[in-house]
């Protein structure tokens, strides 16, 4: 068969080669398809197989891989399946089959999804979708099916197993297509045309339906009824209703058993119905903040606090959380818009682990959806990565996340009295009174978004006015949020925040979370800080007197967008100071602007009223700011010195110390000056790009070479290490790489393979999994004698059952593999002993021939019967031919000639012509009849002479059939054995064709073939012609004719008639005479050969014909011979009455 395209509009899917199937070898009596593997595994009964594969036998085998073992399982089990199997199975249409035999192939095809390039994928998934549901909907049930991974098997015309002789037209055709969304699993059986007899096999058992093998089993209506081979029976369900209400046609779906009853949960389900349950990670990671490198990192940046537990079941949660992985945790202090939020796992050397990515997030203890947080986020982990080996679902619904994409963005300070550093590192002092835009950000568009606005007064300082300025009070808008303001007390012992001009209380510690998409934290009474979702921070200290530092930091989006008195941030300190008028305060060779250039450029960002935040008063009276160099003159040069001493050369400790009188607001400024100098650094080193495999695979007992490359952003010099932990006996883990001030650590998956006996690693299948999913141990694919995890043991080919039922199997070593005992009794094995058992016949080969070489052998497996062929006599042991000619109806008609042959006979026409070539006589009869004469004598007289006619009459009937009307009986002198009879035949039929068929079968009916005797009968002598008294009566061939004479009317032409009449087929038939112009020559010479003694005669003649009526009269009787005659006047006929 060549596999060719299903029609248009055909039950069985789109098959062979040509449709890209592939097809198993028929390597012998028993076959197996290659494993296949689903990329999610199958659901099947309660359980998820990783494999599965096929037989030539209409039987489907899923597995494990720590099975690794194919079974051939040929015969179906006696009562169907029972539960106890121990191995789960799908019956599609179960019975042994041989594809060694005949032109049948076995086709397979996996599609994984619709291919825009293959239309014949995009056909099989959009069918199995519609074919499916509409399955679905009739058994109510409207959940809607989408297929991810279809198989499509075809058995095409394939043969049942044979012995000695075989039908080749008996075949059977069939599909099954298995399908799954990695949560249901149906098959759709398909049968297309079923023709298998009975042949020599034994059992007749083929089963359809399933079974797990350990309790779970449904055998199918269709296979357990009497009827085997009948219509819609056991094997035609091509001709029956499925269970689809379509002929041939049955879907079963096959995810879950009826009941699970103290079943262990299979966590590899769990993990799979979670994933086939979660949205794609991509609809709720957008917008997650990155986590740090580095725990410094993570402490100084105010988008992270510390791991938050809930209030309730915090236990439980960070039991779950520790699975993970070990190390201190820190998280986003903000979820996304989505609800959700990042956990950074830092190791005790500080270098980020594993970012996690928590669609629940927990971000304070009071969070309602703990229950979804561990359910959602945490348990599938344990169901995944722990409990089974499908850590790679898990993180792909919950993406672990490096610190690749963490950027510390720009940061800029405002402290002390008053000092500035921009985003770009630029220091200088400013000295303004008011309220003025400290930052004002734009968007890509380039409308403003976000404004920080200050007031600054003038520091006092024991009750003594300065000529210097801080901030004391500072506001925040972002665009479609609140505004939020820093204070202090009016005790000036703690820092107040409000937002929209409503004080908040957060005591130390404490946070608060906005819906506009801020959050407020206090880690401290006098530090609080701001944190926008788009990662902007705004971190505000009160220092002494109540006056504020605030340390800003921009994420990078806002790079080159910002303007105020923190500057442009480009990475350009030489242009860092620009106009509120968009014009630029440019810097001679990279110096410094002078004071009174920097006073006059902060001045231009002085708040105008109706943009104020902060809605303050405006300063009264006149203030004069002292500048640098003024300020450092006024002081004598032991205070300068002493002063400098204790500032440790710092100029803006020493200015804020000589600007306030205060050696403590100097040293003040000097912490925040150092702390800034500290984060830059912090923020600055960012850690090694670490980049290598992230999966190592290796053999057991051997070296693995693989290269990690790393490259350090501020090139520095790095360093490579190993860290733990180690999976026992395995000389690698975790690799690290530190440049002194940062690290990263990259954990690739390591899988080792420990394949024995020649077995080939299988990656794609992990049998054991460690240390979180980061060490896994990976299956094999076993050679043809090996079998388990590892390819250890030996096949155990008896489990599969492949001798036949009832005889007993024993494992043999390759290449026999296993051997069975004798067949039973009265059956015969075919090859191998015990494997394949049929119904022994003995009239066929091997055995010899036990009977006559013309007889018939027929043997019930036990014994053998003999009978002689038709044709032929005897025991069937010995048979001679029976001469069939001897048997008149052999060749009853008489047309034909008997000629026996070896085993039959030949019937030959007698008398063909070539005119009747190919009819051999079988024209229709001509008008009119023969009626001869005829005389015989029986041999043996058993009835009475009067009921031969009956028997003469049988006897010609079976020889002329439709040629033969009549015979009747004349005379029997003496009472026989000579009779005399009437017979009468069709006009085509002479005299010596009957003399001839009689002599011929008389042996046959006991007459004296000398005593035949058939020829015409002269009516005119014996007088049985029926002319009137003034007619002439003249014999002819087979009949006789009247002749009359014309007289005085002219009318000769007319009278030249006669008839008579038989019985023909028990009815009346009329012979008409021919015209009297046919017989002009003889009147004629009969009128001159009498003379004129007979004109008298004549006229006495036509004087009677005239005076007979003019009308047809017909009169019935019965002559001497019984028959019945009908009799013309033949006075005044016309053409019509000759007609």
């Amino acid at each position: 068969m060549n596999g060719l395209p299903s029609p248009a509009g055909s039950l069985l899917y789109h098959y062979g080669n040509n449709v890209g199937d592939r097809t198993v070898l028929p390597t012998g009596s028993d076959v197996n398809s290659p494993y296949v593997s689903p990329p999610m595994g199958i659901p099947f009964l309660g359980s998820l197989w990783e494999r599965l594969y096929f037989s030539d036998n209409g039987l489907v085998q899923f597995q494990s891989p720590h099975t690794n073992e194919k079974y051939s399982f040929p015969n179906p089990p006696e009562n169907g399946f029972q539960g106890d199997e121990g191995t789960p199975m799908l019956a599609v249409f179960w019975e042994d089959s041989d594809l060694t035999a005949g032109d049948g192939k076995l086709f397979y095809q996996v599609y994984n999804k619709p291919d825009a390039q293959d239309i014949f994928s995009k056909i099989a998934f959009n069918r199995t979708t519609g074919e499916v549901n509409k399955y679905l909907v009739e058994k109510g049930d409207r959940a809607v099916f989408v297929p991810k991974w279809i198989l499509k098997i075809t058995w095409d015309h394939v043969l049942p197993i044979s012995f000695q002789s075989s039908n080749a037209s008996e075949t059977n055709t069939f599909q099954c297509i298995l399908t799954t969304d990695g949560n249901r699993t149906f098959a759709l059986l398909k049968f297309s045309e079923m023709l298998w007899g009975p042949g020599q096999r034994v059992n007749h058992r083929a089963l359809m339906g399933y079974t797990d093998g350990v309790g779970t089993f449904h055998n199918d209506p269709h296979t357990q009824q009497n009827n085997s081979y009948g219509p819609g029976g056991q094997y035609r369900p091509d001709q029956a209703l499925g269970n689809t209400g379509l002929r041939g046609q049955w879907i079963y779906q096959l995810n879950m058993p009826k009941a699970i009853v103290n079943k262990e949960p299979d966590y590899r389900i769990m993990c799979q119905q979670w994933y086939l349950n979660e949205p794609d990670a991509s609809s709720w990671t957008a917008g997650l903040t990155p986590c740090p490198c580095h725990s410094s990192q993570a402490a100084e940046d105010a988008s992270f606090t510390l791991e938050v537990l809930p209030a309730e079941m915090a236990a439980r949660v960070q039991a779950l959380r520790s699975l993970q992985t070990e190390g201190f945790v820190f998280q986003s202090v903000l979820p996304n818009k989505y609800n959700a939020g990042r956990r950074c796992t830092f190791s005790y050397q500080g270098y980020l682990l594993k970012g996690s990515s928590d669609r629940f997030f927990i971000n304070n203890p009071d969070t309602p959806w703990v229950e979804e947080h561990i359910n959602k986020d945490l348990l599938p982990f344990d169901w995944c990565c722990i409990k089974s080996s499908r850590c790679h679902m898990y993180y792909t619904k919950r993406p672990q996340e490096n610190c690749d994409h963490y950027t510390p963005g720009g940061m800029g300070m405002v402290y002390g009295t008053l000092h500035v550093k921009t985003f770009d590192g630029t220091d200088y002092t400013f000295k303004g009174l008011g309220e003025f835009v400290l930052l004002r950000l734009s968007s890509s568009q380039g409308s403003n978004v976000f404004t920080l606005q200050g007031q600054t007064e003038a520091v006092v300082t024991d009750r003594r006015h300065s000529n210097v300025t801080a901030f004391v009070r500072l506001a925040a808008f972002y665009q479609g949020t609140s505004k939020v303001e820093w204070r202090p007390s009016d005790s000036r012992e703690e820092l107040r925040m409000l937002v929209n001009d409503e004080a908040m209380h957060l005591n130390a510690g404490a946070s608060y979370m906005n819906e506009d998409g801020f959050a407020l934290s206090c880690p401290k009474p006098r530090q609080c800080s701001l944190v926008y979702y788009s990662g902007l921070q705004v971190q505000v200290e009160m220092g002494i007197s109540g006056y504020l530092t605030a340390l800003i930091k921009a994420p990078q989006c806002f790079y080159n967008k910002t303007v105020g008195l923190l500057g442009m941030w480009n990475s350009n300190h030489t242009d860092d100071f620009l106009y509120s008028n968009g014009k630029r305060l440019a810097s001679e060779d990279g110096k410094l602007p002078s004071e009174e250039e920097l006073q006059d450029f902060s001045l231009s960002w002085s708040v105008p009223s109706p943009e104020s935040l902060l809605h303050s008063d405006r300063p009264k009276g006149t203030f004069r700011p002292v500048f640098t160099a003024e300020l450092l003159a006024s002081v004598s040069t032991e205070w300068l010195k002493e002063v400098s001493e204790v500032c440790r050369g710092s100029e803006q400790c020493i200015h804020d110390t000589l600007a306030t009188n205060s050696t403590a607001m100097g040293l003040q400024t000097t912490q925040y000056s150092h702390r800034f100098q500290k984060l830059t650094v912090i923020f600055g080193s960012m850690p090694p790009v670490l980049t290598g495999p992230s999966i190592i695979q290796c053999n057991l007992n051997a070296t693995a070479k693989v290269t990690f490359k790393a490259r350090d952003p501020n090139n520095d010099t790095v360093i490579f290490s190993l860290v733990s932990p180690e999976p026992e006996g395995v000389h690698i883990g975790s690799v690290q790489v530190n440049d002194q001030l940062s690290g990263s650590v990259l954990s690739p998956v390591l899988q080792v393979c420990n394949c024995t006996n020649g077995g080939t690693c299988d990656y794609t299948s992990v049998i054991h999994n460690h240390h979180r999913g980061a060490f896994q141990v990976v299956g094999c694919l076993c050679p043809e004698a090996y079998s388990g995890a590892f390819c250890t043991d030996p096949v155990n080919a008896c489990r599969g059952k492949p001798c036949f039922p009832g005889v007993a199997c024993a494992n043999q070593p390759s290449p026999a593999f296993f051997t069975c005992d004798t067949c039973p009794t009265g059956t015969v094995a075919q090859d191998k002993n015990g494997y394949k058992c049929f119904i022994n016949n003995f009239c066929l080969p091997p055995f010899p021939f036990p009977c006559h070489k013309m007889a018939e052998c027929f043997s019930s497996g036990y014994e053998y019967t003999c009978r002689c062929k038709a044709g032929f006599s005897g025991d069937g042991l010995n048979c001679t031919d029976i001469n069939e000619c001897e048997n008149p109806a052999a060749c009853p008609s008489a047309k034909y000639e008997c000629t026996n042959t070896i085993g039959s006979v030949k019937c030959s026409c007698r008398y063909q012509t070539a005119q009747d070539a190919d009819a051999c006589g079988n024209s229709e009869n001509p008008p009119g009849w023969n009626v001869f004469n005829c005389t015989l004598n029986w041999n043996l007289l058993r009835t009475a002479p009067e009921h031969t006619t009956e028997q003469l009459r049988d006897i010609l009937a079976l020889g002329f059939q439709n040629k033969f009307y009549n015979a009747s009986l004349k005379s029997f002198p003496g009472g026989g054995p000579a009779m005399e009879y009437r017979v009468n035949v069709s006009s085509d039929t002479p005299h010596w064709y009957v003399r001839d068929y009689l002599s011929r079968v008389s042996q046959f009916y006991g007459i004296d073939p000398a005593t035949i005797t058939v020829g015409d009968l002269n009516e005119c002598a014996t007088g049985e012609a029926n002319c009137s008294t003034a007619a002439y009566c003249v014999n002819t061939y087979g009949a006789y004719k009247c002749i009359c004479n014309s007289g005085t009317y002219m009318e000769s032409e007319s009278c030249v008639y006669a008839t008579a009449t038989f019985p023909r087929d028990n009815s009346t038939v009329t012979q008409k005479v021919p015209r009297s112009e046919d017989y002009t020559e003889l009147i004629v010479a009969l009128v001159l050969g009498i003379g004129v003694p007979m004109v008298l005669l004549l006229l006495i003649a036509g004087l009677v014909c005239f005076c007979c009526t003019r009308r047809k009269i017909t009169s019935g009787g019965t002559d001497s011979r019984g028959s019945l005659m009908n009799t013309y006047h033949c006075a005044g006929l016309t053409v019509e009455d000759l007609s």
